[in-house]
């Protein structure tokens, strides 16, 4: 990223933030909000955008500042705003970050959250943080996770595994709706199962597949079908890194990432390659 792209992206935020809050120290204002609208890389930043992800933080630090100095201020960190803008013209990157965990708002409920945080004009510290409430975070909510895994989606994120999201992963797991956890070196369980109980094999690792394929591009997985190109589910070349880390992960097989990309390659053809291999170490 050069100099130019950087200030270009975070001068506004910067220099328009500390203007207006000198401003309004000189007049002696005494005010009953300052609200600021910052954006959830703030917090869990985004690939290839840390000028982005530096301005939304500054404001979200910003907030804490005026608060120490026991002036009104609050950050809104906004996820997605769903139905309007720019995810209603572009429902690809809207599935691509529902995938990556981050839970959407709707145009409503934007609204109530701003409502909400001009209402929270409370100066009182927090017990765990007393400059708290200068940040309201949204996309993240437990709950909106345990929606979206009720409707059969498996939600990967790397938040989840930070460190800083401990109170997050805390409430998943009293939710019992954490995956649990694959050993590595053995099969998926339900392929496991049905080895040991005499199914199916390539059955199995097909429905196995079929599944994460639906958790990918977010459709239940009565609508996928196993001779139907990739292609045509919209893979990408980020959903096909992501498919073929699993794949490797969940089965030990490596395919290659031109082969997922191709015009002709199933699930179905996935699946006979996958047993293909898993017979071939059995058989050693």
């Amino acid at each position: 990223m050069t100099n130019k792209s950087w200030h270009t992206a975070i001068d506004p935020k910067v220099r328009g933030t500390w203007n207006l809050h000198e401003a309004l120290m000189k007049k002696g204002s005494d005010l009953e909000f300052f609200l600021m609208t910052s954006s959830i890389t703030g917090s869990v930043g985004t690939a290839t955008e840390s000028n982005y992800c530096a301005g939304n933080y500054f404001l979200d630090l910003f907030a804490r500042y005026r608060r120490n100095l026991g002036l009104r201020a609050a950050s809104i960190g906004l996820g997605m705003i769903s139905e309007v803008g720019y995810l209603h013209e572009n429902p690809d990157i809207e599935a691509l970050l529902l995938r990556r965990g981050i839970q959407a708002l709707n145009e409503e409920e934007m609204l109530q959250v701003i409502d909400t945080a001009l209402s929270s004009t409370s100066m009182l510290p927090h017990a765990y943080d007393e400059l708290a409430m200068s940040h309201f975070l949204t996309g993240l909510e437990p709950l909106g996770f345990q929606e979206l895994r009720k409707r059969g989606f498996e939600v990967a994120n790397a938040t989840i595994s930070d460190p800083r999201a401990a109170i997050l992963t805390a409430a998943l797991q009293r939710q019992a709706i954490t995956a649990p956890a694959q050993r590595d070196g053995s099969l998926p369980s339900d392929v496991a199962a049905a080895m040991e109980d005499g199914d199916d094999l390539a059955d199995a690792i097909l429905m196995h597949i079929m599944k994460k394929l639906g958790n990918l591009v977010l459709l239940p997985v009565e609508q996928i079908v196993a001779t139907k190109p990739l292609m045509e589910y919209g893979m990408d070349s980020m959903i096909a890194a992501e498919f073929r880390t699993w794949f490797y992960q969940e089965f030990k097989v490596d395919i290659p990432f031109l082969e997922l990309l191709g015009k002709t390659v199933t699930l179905k053809s996935l699946a006979g390659t996958t047993l293909a291999d898993i017979t071939s170490r059995r058989n050693v």
